[in-house]
């Protein structure tokens, strides 16, 4: 059987990230952690996360190897009751860049390392769900670098 695709791979290394925020840890300041699902469906009751593949870009080709930026996107929902929204949100942007910037970069080799150096953070945004009380998120997107080697 082949080895699973590159991005793949990827998407799975940052999920196990994300899933280790916990407001247990002293590292993190909310559980949106507790449940983070990959693609974009709708997700259970806040906290929660998901992550998926928001788009790729052929940055570089050659006859064995391909350069692709991929854009990730990851979406995290909480609650605020006695909190005001913006601070939860400035919270779970936080405990996002640090679980998934805070170690390795590259992701264990899986990330390009060229100008930039392995998985970059794209400004966040702060989101009000519709019909939602007392619910807020936030949007962030990662730049991704990789390289796929012809078979």
């Amino acid at each position: 059987m082949a080895a699973d695709p590159k991005i793949l791979l990827i998407l799975q290394a940052l999920s196990a990230r994300l899933a280790a925020i916990r407001d247990t840890d002293d590292a993190y300041h909310t559980d949106i952690g507790r449940y983070v699902q990959r693609g974009r469906h709708r997700l259970p009751a806040p906290p929660a996360c998901a992550i998926y593949l928001d788009s790729q870009t052929v940055t570089a080709a050659a006859p064995a190897r391909t350069l692709i930026e991929a854009s990730i996107a990851v979406e995290a929902y909480s609650r605020f009751e006695d909190d005001e929204p913006e601070d939860v949100a400035c919270r779970m942007l936080e405990d996002i860049r640090v679980a998934v910037e805070s170690t390795d970069r590259t992701l264990g080799g899986l990330l390009h390392l060229g100008e930039q150096l392995g998985i970059a953070f794209e400004p966040g945004d702060i989101t009000y769900p519709e019909d939602q009380d007392s619910i807020v998120g936030v949007r962030v997107v990662y730049t991704a670098p990789y390289i796929r080697k012809a078979d």
